[in-house]
């Protein structure tokens, strides 16, 4: 607890820098501390002291100060204290700090460089008014709490400044690793979202050239025939990455050796439309007959339907499972957990982007896959984001921090040389 002839000191050494609105600006507290400790202060003091302050503003009071920045509460009335220093009380000294501490770090020119690229990238994306809002950046922040970070004046819109701000706190905080983690996974989903641009553009193109040829072929379904491969489409898509189209593994279980996909592909682009699923089934009827198409959309129904009710089973199997799954993450530490969800994120977006992890994504650092069997706990296929902490959880448990930190850190340089 201070003396009232030392908070006078912290009062009038404070003072003497103030500003208008008697207030003192962020960026001359670490002149105010070397004041006051009567020593420069050193880069983890002023770190430790900086971090208590509020995120974002720009002038802090002296209450503030020394409530936040010193965690002093008022018992002895400090707020009104008027008692003056004796001339000859120093200042208090701060409890020493090992001299091994490292300087805080900052964000480089490059990074910057790519934070502003990002931020004006989502922006585009969206409404491309100059700031960016919570729902252009849902694909990558789910749970809206990293806008909430972002978002320090709680206006609703962030500018390129704030963006950089955030990033800026975020290196000083946890260091150069979780800056470049989030950057280069902000990276990858704008990247995949740029290929998906390319790959609507493309096929638009091909829907276009094949316009007229796919037109005989779908004026010799019925209306209940387009109707029922329109609807085999979107069944087979939604049972996969929901993208749009039909894609060969969403075929897979009806069509092992991929024979019907190449027939279906007549792009070769490895990306099915509606129209030419449709026009697939009229050529089907042309050629062999009334029946051979209802036939095969039968045979497809029966797969869609059993498909539908498996993806129900798993759905509740997960919901059940949820619980044990967080139990088990909570075993690890909250930085651990941050860089379990980037590298699940990297992996995800460095694959099909549908929310979920699949053994083929794992595939350059599992090539026996046996790592991803272990964390396919429901044998779905596909992992999970909770799946996936709660692996590295049970593994924390049962292998310790140094385990699941090297484990981690092979990760994440394997994820960041895959692009």
């Amino acid at each position: 607890m201070l003396s009232d002839a030392e908070i006078t000191i912290y009062r009038n050494e404070f003072q003497s820098l103030t500003n208008e609105s008697g207030g003192i600006e962020v960026k001359k507290i670490p002149n105010v501390l070397d004041r006051l400790l009567k020593r420069p202060a050193t880069s983890l003091e002023k770190r430790v002291f900086m971090n208590a302050l509020p995120r974002g503003a720009d002038t802090v009071t002296f209450d503030t100060f020394m409530e936040q920045g010193m965690g002093l509460t008022n018992p002895k009335g400090w707020r009104n204290s008027t008692t003056a220093a004796p001339a000859k009380e120093a200042a208090p000294k701060a409890a020493p700090v090992p001299q091994s501490a490292e300087p805080v770090a900052i964000l480089s020119d490059e990074q910057k460089g790519r934070i502003v690229i990002l931020h004006n990238t989502f922006d585009r994306l969206g409404d491309n008014n100059g700031t960016v809002e919570k729902h252009e950046l849902e694909a990558v922040d789910k749970k809206g709490k990293l806008f909430n970070k972002l978002d320090s004046t709680s206006s609703g819109h962030v500018t390129v400044e704030g963006f950089t701000a955030y990033f800026s706190s975020l290196i000083a905080e946890r260091g150069p690793k979780a800056v470049e983690g989030l950057i280069c996974h902000m990276e990858k989903y704008l990247s995949k979202i740029s290929k998906g641009q390319a790959r609507d553009s493309a096929l638009k193109q091909v829907v276009e050239e094949k316009s007229s040829a796919w037109s005989a072929e779908l004026q010799a379904l019925s209306p209940e025939e387009l109707g029922r491969a329109a609807a085999l489409h979107k069944a087979f898509d939604e049972l996969g990455d929901n993208n749009g189209t039909v894609e060969k593994e969403e075929l897979e279980a009806v069509d092992k050796r991929g024979k019907l996909f190449d027939k279906l592909d007549t792009s070769s682009s490895g990306h099915v439309t509606v129209e030419a699923f449709q026009a697939f089934f009229g050529k089907m009827k042309t050629e062999r007959g009334e029946q051979a198409p209802s036939k095969l959309m039968s045979h497809m129904e029966k797969f869609v339907e059993t498909g539908k009710e498996r993806q129900a089973s798993v759905k509740s199997f997960e919901e059940e499972k949820k619980s044990q799954w967080e139990a088990s993450a909570a075993n690890l530490s909250t930085d651990q957990r941050n860089r379990v969800r980037l590298i699940f994120m990297a992996v995800d977006n460095g694959g099909d982007g549908n929310g979920t992890v699949e053994k083929a994504e794992l595939e350059f650092l599992d090539k026996k896959g046996k790592m991803f069997d272990k964390i396919d706990s429901s044998s779905t296929g596909h992992v999970t984001s909770e799946a996936f902490e709660a692996y590295f959880g049970e593994m924390q448990v049962s292998r310790g921090d140094k385990a699941v930190d090297g484990f981690l850190t092979h990760l994440e340089r394997t994820t960041a040389s895959v692009e």
